[in-house]
């Protein structure tokens, strides 16, 4: 476990994850400095989820343990999009709005 851990930890903050490198299909103008910004895992963090995970695996000898009934795996945006956060931060347009 605690390798799968410290694997999907490296696939998003190590120097290729998908928090730290830079991307030439990413929306933002600064993705570099958005980056930075981005706080990595605190190690208490991740040895409590080795931890858990190990729990799980030595009581239930199945990961994840159970599924929630209803379980979405796409997502989306809902809102009134903000033109001058576009401008500022993203290299496209805002997406349109609907008609209310």
């Amino acid at each position: 476990m605690r390798n799968a851990v410290l694997q999907v930890v490296g696939e998003k903050f190590g120097n290729q994850g998908i928090f730290r490198s830079l991307h030439p299909d990413s929306p933002w103008k600064s993705e570099a400095l958005f980056n930075e910004q981005i706080a990595g895992i605190e190690p208490q963090a991740i040895e409590a989820t080795i931890a858990y995970c190990d729990y799980l695996w030595k009581n239930y000898r199945r990961f994840p343990v159970h599924l929630a009934p209803f379980r979405t795996i796409t997502s989306f945006q809902v809102g009134i999009p903000d033109p001058e956060f576009y401008q500022k931060f993203m290299k496209a347009n805002p997406p349109p709005t609907l008609n209310k």
